[in-house]
């Protein structure tokens, strides 16, 4: 799992960090990126969120002052930019390659028990109810204010709905790195420790009639 997460490209391991976390050369490189500059990019929005959210964590987010000739005076630095880059981390605070690991180690006893396809499947089928329960705000109920604030949590990459075909492949292993640094481990994970249930008994039935007792 490790290796196939090594293949993420090089914007979204950036990305994947919190932009506060950024060095100078991350948030040029993010700059430089051509998602950055291409509106029809599909990684445009999150490309030009990032910058904004490091930007805000650095200097905060009160209006531009100008001087005498109206040129913007660039206001002092809250906190010092990061002089070497952090690893990457999930929003629970675990490394990413950490959390990978024991993520695979639940995935190979679920394997044990339940075989390869039908444990890649169940992960699938977690990330994708992750996703669905993610769904980002529309654009129209963003206070200009909170936006910037909340630039980085809106340009974390967003996993895409994989195909649960119990195939672990390199989409399914951006998508698993993209739902741990998003969610945490453990809600990407709860899927493979759930036992499997025994097919599920008829209800009973009413006294009153010959029809199931229906529960609200």
């Amino acid at each position: 799992m490790r290796d196939l997460m090594k293949a993420i490209p090089s914007l979204d391991r950036i990305l994947l960090k919190n932009p506060a976390d950024w060095t100078e050369g991350e948030r040029g490189a993010v700059m430089r990126d051509p998602a950055y500059a291409n509106p029809a990019h599909p990684d445009h929005q999150r490309a030009n969120d990032a910058p904004a959210g490091f930007y805000a964590t650095i200097f905060g987010t009160d209006a531009a002052k100008t001087d005498a000739t109206g040129r913007t005076i660039q206001p002092p630095a809250k906190r010092p930019v990061r002089p070497a880059p952090a690893p990457i981390a999930t929003v629970e605070g675990e490394d990413l390659e950490s959390a990978a690991d024991k993520l695979a180690e639940a995935l190979d006893a679920a394997e044990r028990t339940r075989g390869p396809q039908e444990a890649v499947r169940r992960l699938q089928q977690g990330v994708n109810r992750l996703v669905e329960r993610d769904a980002p705000a529309p654009k129209a109920q963003r206070e200009p204010a909170r936006f910037y604030a909340q630039a980085a949590e809106r340009a974390a990459p967003r996993p895409q709905r994989l195909k649960e075909d119990g195939v672990f492949g390199p989409k399914t292993a951006d998508a698993t790195a993209k739902a741990l640094v998003r969610f945490g481990r453990r809600p990407v994970e709860a899927p493979l420790m759930t036992r499997t249930r025994s097919p599920a008994q008829p209800l009973p039935r009413s006294r009153d009639d010959d029809g199931p007792i229906f529960r609200a």
